[in-house]
């Protein structure tokens, strides 16, 4: 994963706005230091634990299934705006994610000029060429 320590943090935040989360992930991602240098450094070395960053993406999808109904979705619409949510920002309501589901800006970001692809694209391209197959047949 390329998980930035802002995205981290906002996963921190988003956690204490449910009693579901928050009982769920305080103990997980509760820091040992008290001072904001301290418990950034922390962040940072955290992010370089697959462990930690299971513990964030499993976050990031609860607050997603917790603050938006994708039930209405089909599976390729759900991931189109996990992406999106993910690169876009997932505090943001679901109109305006919805609005940026097709912003080409991977792999270079959006000040490049040349052709480039929305990450919802890449991410259901993915999800058909490697994993749709052994989720459909169950």
């Amino acid at each position: 994963f390329q998980l930035k320590p802002s995205f981290a943090y906002k996963i921190e935040m988003a956690i204490n706005d449910s009693a579901t989360s928050r009982k769920k992930y305080e103990v997980l991602l509760k820091y040992h230091k008290t001072e904001i240098k301290d418990i950034r450094k922390e962040r940072v070395e955290r992010l370089k634990s697959l462990n930690f960053q299971l513990i964030y993406i499993s976050a990031f999808y609860d607050i997603l299934m917790c603050k938006f109904d994708l039930s209405k979705k089909k599976q390729n619409e759900k991931i189109a705006f996990a992406a999106t949510a993910y690169n876009y920002g997932f505090l943001e309501n679901m109109a305006e994610i919805e609005k940026h589901i097709k912003d080409s800006y991977f792999p270079y970001g959006s000040k490049y000029k040349g052709k480039q692809y929305a990450y919802s694209d890449v991410s259901v391209y993915f999800w058909k060429n490697h994993y749709s197959q052994i989720f459909e047949n169950k």
